[in-house]
């Protein structure tokens, strides 16, 4: 058998191309995650947040009148972008490897954050980050974790891999000053590669948190176990810096260190656009990927219609340089203006509300919503087949819905959906949701195989009761929201 040839190394390409790039393999991830059984809810979301504020600047380097200016603002828009931080410059080296291509300069360097540091007023914050043995037990002395009160929780399938975390509200040890009697402070704590989920969540009281050969293990309620290979936590107490571990650190950190997301070496880039209708494709793009950034709300990992949004952006990022590769204005306005009939051909009725909300943005095109075509109605949602499979079940112990009862809570189950006859070879996603949980048992088994998902009322199992859920009502569907 003849070996299969070596890939060719990556070629060192221009700022713009790469920027170009960047685009092109995020809708990528967006196309490939749009297939319910590789959704990845943490990559997309972070892909997505990339764009909320370097849409802009992309296209003004693509839209400029000559090579040097487009270079010079791409080469801006790039340092702009890498400067957030090593995770972001990774990310940025990984995708544009993915197209063949290398950054064509160096990036800005990075200093590491540390995990405590100094707010503006010079007191120190509370941690948040990867957990250490030390940390844990500086968590205990701080706080009362016995007396914890689990205020949500959400297990996954992420990429390929189990996820869970949770928040529980605690009492502190420590004396605060004028605080009210029920003042509390609140601790998140997320586990990565999961390998035993055996709960019983609603009313959960008491957590330990200890490490475990090379990974940790939590104990949430009276039995309730979850182990994982890694865990990060934060502390959400404006107070900590009185906490006995908050002491320790003003004792030792830097009286004035440097706040982390100050961001002073690069500059920032321009965030006007010339052409209007290169403002509008912009804004367009901009709104689609906020569309998609939607999936970090647990909640609403189902909502964006990540097929129709790949299927309308696919190749952005080249169509946009190429539209703005024209020599003359007029002739790169007309460009502009034919590659976003050219989205709203491809989108279809399914992206009519994504461009309706985009377009609100771009009030001097009152004549584009005329082009979009009339949206699809209302479709009657299909019943969920045994075939199903358990992506992602979450709680909160007080509900997030304008109008619920006070002291309402609510659960979720979310699931990947074999496609129809005529539905083609993508999975989909589907959610159900109950009001006023219960009782929510879990066991790790419940997203190891088909969900062969049983509702009677109230009362919702997966796989036999290794998850089994019961509301104060019937379980519905949840919206979609394009």
């Amino acid at each position: 058998m003849t070996p299969d040839p070596p890939a060719p190394a990556p070629r060192k390409a221009s700022a713009l191309a790469v920027l170009g790039a960047l685009v092109d393999q995020s809708w990528e991830i967006v196309g490939a995650c749009a297939d319910a059984r590789r959704f990845d809810r943490q990559l997309l979301a972070g892909t997505a947040d990339v764009w909320d504020n370097n849409t802009l600047p992309f296209f003004r380097a693509a839209e400029s009148a000559t090579p040097w200016t487009r270079e010079f603002h791409a080469r801006t828009a790039l340092r702009w972008m890498a400067d957030l931080g090593a995770a972001r410059q990774e990310w940025i080296r990984d995708r544009a490897a993915d197209a063949g291509l290398t950054v064509p300069f160096r990036l800005p360097r990075q200093t590491p954050l540390e995990t405590v540091y100094r707010d503006y007023d010079g007191e120190v914050c509370a941690p948040a980050g990867a957990l250490t043995p030390e940390l844990a037990e500086g968590l205990a002395g701080d706080y009362d974790l016995d007396a914890a009160e689990l205020r949500s929780f959400l297990a996954e399938h992420s990429g390929g891999r189990l996820l869970a975390g949770f928040s529980v509200r605690v009492p502190r040890r420590y004396r605060v000053p004028d605080a009210r009697p029920d003042s509390r402070a609140e601790l998140h704590l997320h586990l990565a590669d999961v390998t035993d989920i055996d709960l019983d969540v609603v009313g959960a009281r008491g957590l330990t948190v200890r490490a475990e050969g090379g990974g940790w293990a939590v104990g949430l309620g009276s039995r309730g176990t979850l182990r994982g290979a890694g865990a990060d936590f934060q502390v959400d107490d404006l107070r900590w810096h009185l906490s006995p571990s908050g002491r320790r650190a003003d004792a030792t950190l830097p009286p004035r260190g440097r706040f982390p997301f100050h961001r002073p070496d690069a500059r920032r880039p321009p965030y006007v656009i010339v052409g209007r209708n290169a403002d509008t494709a912009a804004a367009l793009m901009r709104w689609a990927m906020v569309t998609v950034r939607r999936v970090r709300f647990s909640s609403a990992a189902h909502e964006p219609p990540l097929a129709a949004l790949h299927r309308t952006f696919a190749g952005a990022g080249t169509d946009v340089i190429a539209a703005g590769a024209h020599g003359s204005w007029r002739r790169r306005e007309a460009a502009y203006r034919e590659l976003t009939e050219e989205w709203f051909r491809r989108g279809g009725p399914e992206m009519v509300p994504v461009f309706r909300e985009g377009l609100e943005m771009v009030k001097h095109r009152p004549d584009l919503p005329g082009l979009l075509p009339e949206p699809d109605p209302p479709s009657v949602p299909a019943d969920i087949p045994p075939e199903a499979r358990l992506r992602a079940v979450s709680y909160r112990s007080e509900s997030m819905r304008w109008g619920a009862r006070e002291g309402e809570g609510e659960a979720q189950v979310q699931l990947s959906v074999p496609p129809s006859a005529d539905g083609g070879e993508w999975w989909g996603m589907t959610a159900l949701e109950g009001r006023d949980p219960a009782e929510i048992r879990l066991r790790g088994a419940a997203f190891d195989g088909p969900a062969r998902l049983v509702r009677e009322g109230g009362t919702l199992t997966v796989r036999d009761g290794a998850l089994t859920a019961v509301t104060a009502g019937e379980w519905s569907r949840g919206e979609r929201g394009e």
